[in-house]
């Protein structure tokens, strides 16, 4: 079926090679160059570089043999994308320069192929559009930064097409996939595999692109090559040593990954943890985000160096993968945790809270900005500012972080903390506005707190959740205790020492201070409403103050 793992156009040293290939010909994992002198590969319109369940071919650094002068493909190439049966967005590219339409290339011409192409559906579809109709016919490709709807799928080409070398033409594109053409795939519960093939010439060489000029300013860039590239070693001019990508893994739909390295210790962190194991490299026909550092000129530049022979599968495919420790020094983690029918739970989102004195408390580049998900999403307030991950000084026992909880749907959650090397002697506990209650946090083990939204405002508003520190109190103490008799009652009263973390005191009585039970339960008078409560009451007076039966009732009153 003309179908070959790798392809090599070599030849022998001193001698100049041009090949060209006259019938199509399917490459399922490399094609490269090999030798010092100069070679030229005349695709021929027939080259097809495969992506399926298991890999996807690329095209390797053409310099890498070290040829004097530089090695050239002319010809077109049809590059594939697979993507797995799972409806969610993507955010993606074509690296390939003089496309044509995305109704020729990724919706077949309109014709339905089983595993390729997909739906492209919007308002008013038709024949002179290329727009598919859907159940409800809302937009599902978006262009650029912004976002643009693409409204006309014949008119409208993949790639820029301006040919000018040097300059990519490739655009990143926010677009939904439910499968290929199959007419059942309308249906928002059906789903299967398919593949999208892009035709154009593929990009090689020095690829620059032009980043926003504004500081904190978001630009949306389309990898270049047909193959994975290291955003470690990208040139990056007034550009944030971070990127963003979409992870089709999290949530129903997918969320935001924030993967980061702004001081620059070698070490990628990614917040929340990417289901889909995204790490540092990007794959081909991938898209992400790029922040700018500050007001100026600003680009990002790819070299055939920068490319990476690391084919990450399960970002483009429904897998569970731990990407392990990401070398953080002192941090708290918080997973948002979503739960369906069966009372299983998917991640959804989550932050992350890094704490080094050598940061500042204000919002800086050393923050990442939050990305707004479809679904569900989790994010930290700090002056004003939403952040997915805030870098700020060392943990103090007046610090507090303030939660905002947003998308919310009627169902169970989970609050999950992974804490990482912070400091045991702090308490932290997590303040739920809805309940007026808590939970103790630890330090060391974390925690998970399972709630849930319903149809009451308060257990719906974003700054449903804070998390208080403070430091471990000093020991529990009462200074004055007193029972009197009025009437057929007793009146009990006391003062006690150090009562911040008491949530309420029990009440027993014995008639042969032996057997106990509790009569009444009183809260603390410190306790304020929304303030911390430990899902188990504190230990009861009487164990309080090991043993000592100072309220011993019998049916007439004390029995001392």
């Amino acid at each position: 079926n003309n179908t070959v793992k790798s392809l090599v156009i070599a030849n022998p040293e001193g001698v100049t090679v041009a090949a060209t290939l006259n019938t199509p010909l399917y490459i399922l994992d490399t094609l490269s160059f090999s030798g010092l002198n100069s070679m030229v590969l005349n695709t021929g319109n027939n080259i097809i570089l495969r992506s399926t369940a298991s890999g996807t071919a690329r095209l390797t650094d053409i310099t890498e043999k070290g040829a004097i002068s530089g090695n050239t493909i002319i010809g077109n190439v049809t590059v594939e994308r697979y993507f797995p049966a799972k409806r969610s967005w993507r955010l993606v590219t074509s690296p390939l320069s003089n496309t044509g339409s995305f109704y020729d290339n990724w919706q077949n011409g309109g014709t339905y192929i089983a595993g390729k192409g997909t739906f492209i559906t919007g308002p008013n579809p038709s024949l002179s559009n290329g727009i598919d109709a859907s159940s409800f016919n809302n937009v599902s490709l978006k262009k650029g930064s912004n976002f643009i709807n693409i409204l006309n799928t014949k008119t409208t080409n993949i790639s820029n097409s301006t040919g000018t070398p040097g300059v990519p033409d490739n655009i990143g594109y926010f677009i939904f996939i439910r499968g290929d053409r199959n007419p059942a795939n309308t249906n928002p519960s059906n789903s299967n595999v398919t593949t999208l093939s892009s035709k154009g010439k593929l990009q090689t060489g020095t690829q620059t692109f032009t980043v926003s000029s504004f500081k904190d300013s978001f630009t949306l860039i389309g990898n270049p090559y047909a193959s994975p590239v290291s955003f470690k070693t990208l040139t990056k001019n007034n550009v944030v040593n971070r990127f963003v990508i979409w992870d089709p893994n999290l949530n129903q739909v997918g969320g935001y990954v924030t993967v980061e390295d702004p001081l620059n210790t070698g070490t990628y962190s990614y917040t929340p943890q990417s289901p889909g194991g995204q790490d540092s490299i990007i794959q081909s026909s991938q898209a992400f985000f790029v922040q700018t550092a500050s007001n100026g000129s600003a680009s990002l530049v790819f070299n055939e160096i920068n490319k990476s022979s690391k084919n990450n599968t399960a970002i483009f495919r429904p897998l569970n993968v731990n990407t392990g420790s990401q070398g953080i020094q002192k941090s708290l983690k918080i997973n948002l945790l979503s739960s369906n029918e069966t009372n299983s739970k998917t991640l959804a989102d989550g932050v992350s809270v890094e704490f080094n004195n050598q940061t500042s408390d204000a919002v800086d580049l050393l923050d990442a900005i939050k990305f707004h998900n479809v679904n569900e999403e989790l994010a930290i307030l700090r002056n004003g500012t939403l952040l997915t991950v805030e870098r700020r000084p060392e943990l103090t026992e007046s610090d507090t972080l303030f939660l905002r909880f947003y998308k919310t749907n009627k169902k169970n959650y989970t609050l999950q903390f992974l804490p990482t090397n912070l400091d045991p002697s702090l308490n932290a506990f997590l303040e739920d506005r809805f309940t007026g209650s808590g939970i103790p946090v630890s330090l060391e083990s974390g925690a998970e707190y399972e709630f849930e939204v319903n149809d009451q405002p308060l257990s719906t508003t974003p700054d449903r959740f804070r998390i208080v520190f403070k430091r471990t109190p000093l020991s529990f103490s009462f200074n004055n205790v007193k029972a009197n008799q009025q009437g057929a009652n007793i009146l009990i009263e006391w003062q006690v020492s150090n009562e911040t973390f008491v949530g309420s005191y029990e009440v027993e009585k014995s008639i042969d201070g032996i057997n106990f039970k509790t009569i009444a339960i009183k809260d603390a008078v410190a306790k304020i409403s929304g303030n911390v409560c430990t899902t188990k009451r504190p230990s009861s007076i009487r164990s309080g103050l090991s043993r000592n039966p100072w309220f011993l009732w019998s049916d007439s009153g004390p029995s001392r």
